[in-house]
Formats: structure tokens, sequence, C-alpha cells
């Protein structure tokens, strides 16, 4: 009788793997491709061992770490006076050319829009944040794989395909795996920019960081 269960349950479960169905996940490459300070070019940018990208002048060193969900970054005050983040002018603008108001570590995505208190950075201190758009915050009450009940943050490149939730009761639609793939090969060779102002010396620097997507690839799992 043990016997039987035990090859009921093998059948059973081999059924399930085989109706699972496959799952789809983008995997982007980013290089930091060009730095503004207050309109002027400069394409000093270095890339470490762990694939961190810096930035480095007489004000800040930063260190960017971009991904699909956030841009995160740690930044140094080189000066000898403390320096602010004015959050409240930070932006990043998508692959598309829109630009989106942002939020980063410690704020309530409730509090989202708003006003962000400056973030100071006292002489030769440092700091490390994230940015992601505020728009790309969202709440469902019917959760799929991956998100939880209540706020959930989308990220700022398509990261995953299987299931994309429709505003509606009904279960979620499969997305074909062609257009996953179309979609995320159409980001390849586009840019996102994070705008970053930074206070100092009563003189405001906006830093405006350039990633290229440098490769967009579709990982079956």
């Amino acid at each position: 009788m043990n016997k039987i269960k035990w090859l009921y349950c093998l059948v059973f479960s081999i059924i399930l793997v085989s109706c699972a169905g496959k799952g789809y996940l983008a995997s982007y490459n980013f290089s930091l491709s060009e730095v503004h300070q207050n309109s002027k070019i400069d394409t000093a940018v270095n890339r470490d061992y762990f694939k961190n990208y810096n930035y480095e002048d007489s004000i800040i060193n930063i260190y960017w770490d971009p991904s699909p969900h956030e841009f995160a970054f740690t930044l140094t005050n080189k000066t000898n006076s403390s320096i602010q983040i004015i959050w409240d002018k930070c932006v990043i603008v998508d692959e598309d050319g829109q630009s989106h108001r942002i939020m980063h570590r410690g704020v309530k995505i409730i509090d989202r829009n708003e006003s962000q208190p400056i973030t100071v950075v006292a002489p030769q201190g440092k700091v490390s944040d994230f940015v992601v758009p505020t728009d790309h915050a969202y709440f469902t009450t019917y959760p799929i794989k991956g998100e939880y009940m209540g706020w959930n943050q989308a990220p700022i490149l398509p990261v995953r395909d299987k299931r994309k939730a429709k505003i509606s009761f009904k279960k979620p639609e499969e997305v074909s795996e062609s257009h996953f793939y179309n979609e995320v090969k159409s980001k390849e060779g586009k840019a996102i920019r994070v705008i970053l102002p930074i206070h100092s010396n009563n003189q405001l620097l906006e830093y405006d960081f350039e990633f290229t997507i440098d490769d967009a690839k579709v990982i079956v799992r």
C-alpha cells in the first residue's frame, strides 16, 4: 500500500512539474557612459572589479551599482565642508526620455509624493542610498508571484515575463516568450539618466549621470 501511495505521489509530482511552464527573466548590463556637471561633459568614468561605476571630481567620489530595480550608490564628500543632496530636484529619466520624480531609502511609499528632506553629508563623510521612480509604486490586493499584498515597487526595466497583473479581478495574463524577448531587446542601446543635484559652498551642482544599456538578455528558468 505504501508503495502504491509513493507511486501516486511521484506521478502527481511529475504532472505538476510538466504543467508548471517556463519562466523568463531579463538580465541587463549597464555602463556609465557620460557625466554632465552643470552642462559640462566629463567622461572620466572608472569601473571596478565588482562592476560598479565610479565618478570623481574635486567635490564628490561616487560609486554606482545600477540594476533594473534601482540605482544604488555610495557617495563620498571630498571637501572640508558639508554638502547636501537635494532630493526634491532629483529625477530619473527613463529609456524613453520620460522624467520621473524619485524616492530613496527611508521614504515610505505612502509618502512618496511629499517633499523629501535633504541629506547632509559631513566633510569627508559618505552616504549609501538608492533611487527609484515614485510613479512605479502600486498597491495590490491580489498579489501574483513575486508581489506582496499591499504596496509594491515595479522595476525600472522589465525583469520577469511569466505573469503580468491585469487591472481587474481576473487571473494574471500569460505573456509569450517572443513578446517578452522583443520587449527586453528593445531596451538595448538606450540610456537611463539619474540627475542628482548637490549643494556645495552656496552653489547648486547638477550632476547628470547617463547609463547606457549595453546588453539585454532573456534567461529561461
